[in-house]
């Protein structure tokens, strides 16, 4: 019997999160339940039923939660956000001690969670990328094209990415344009406190802030981008730079989460959180110089569904 992973309400647009759970549904690994906190809470239990718990629900104590048929939960950790922010970490940490094993989206996370909680078992499971809408590259890319994918929210850091695209315009092809897919309803200060930034560092007018697009709109930019960049304080995993890869872009990004071990220095360069300069260099670099060449060998979404249900038959299976 394939197991009910219980995911929170879906929000109106997409999260790496929930694009992952639909794929898992999709591929006949798991029935996927949809369900808002109340619900969870009060939700019946069939004891002939294997669970698993999205970790969006690991917010709220697991006392909150109902007794899943008198077993310990499984629990599918795309993201922690005790590990971006200490005071959350008291709610996750108990789930995961009280879990009876977690699957989580990179070895990044399954390192972290094995410093957290060292009892925990854990098994990665990380996500993949549709390949064959991304590899349709544009012969003639726009010179200058600059592409971030990512909600506008302080996680992202956009404002250390403006103050690199600021500091290295000069440099940049003459036409050169930033244009950013992702949501700014998520932290509604904090984008329009980029936005002021946009207009202070004189470059507003060479930035569009794109909102939230279909997969196959997103898909059309990355094949007409030069140059993906993110700057990013955390990531768990980071589809944006998976789907860039296999796209054939070179990446700029700062060290964050499991990047440096996504990004070969072939296909592009990692700095240290804040190094500005640093950035704006590589920026200017990838810009001018010819792409890296073939795009890397990705995970596919077949991948996916074939390793999720390994780990899961490894983490259900008897010790």
């Amino acid at each position: 019997m394939r197991p009910i992973l219980l995911q929170p309400t879906s929000p109106s647009y997409d999260t790496g999160g929930f694009i992952y759970n639909e794929r898992l549904c999709a591929s006949g690994c798991v029935t996927l339940e949809t369900l808002d906190p109340v619900a969870f809470r009060t939700r019946a239990h069939d004891p002939d039923e294997t669970y698993i718990v999205d970790s969006l629900f690991m917010q709220s104590p697991p006392g909150e939660a109902p007794e899943i048929s008198g077993r310990k939960p499984h629990l599918l950790v795309h993201h922690l956000a005790c590990l971006a922010d200490a005071a959350k970490a008291t709610p996750e940490r108990e789930w995961l001690r009280l879990s009876a094993g977690a699957i989580v989206t990179s070895a990044f996370m399954a390192e972290r969670i094995g410093a957290l909680e060292p009892g925990v078992r854990v098994e990665t499971c990380p996500p993949g990328v549709d390949v064959a809408a991304l590899r349709s590259r544009s012969a003639a890319a726009p010179a200058g094209a600059i592409l971030s994918v990512g909600h506008v929210i302080e996680r992202k850091d956009y404002v250390l990415a403006a103050r690199v695209v600021a500091r290295a315009a000069e440099h940049l092809p003459p036409s050169w344009s930033w244009r950013i897919v992702g949501d700014e309803r998520f932290e509604p200060a904090y984008a329009a406190g980029f936005r002021a930034e946009l207009a202070s560092l004189g470059i507003a007018g060479r930035v569009r802030l794109l909102g939230p697009l279909s997969p196959s709109a997103t898909a059309g930019l990355y094949r007409t981008a030069k140059v993906f960049l993110l700057c990013p304080t955390f990531e768990a995993y980071g589809m944006a730079f998976a789907e860039a890869l296999a796209a054939g872009l070179p990446v700029v990004a700062t060290d964050a989460g499991e990047v440096g071990r996504l990004v070969p220095a072939t296909h592009g360069t990692i700095c240290a959180r804040g190094d500005v300069a640093g950035l704006a260099k590589a920026l200017g670099d990838w810009l001018t110089r010819p792409p890296p060449g073939e795009p890397l060998s990705v995970r596919t979404w077949s991948d996916v569904a074939r390793d999720f249900d390994a780990a899961w038959q490894r983490l259900t299976a008897r010790p």
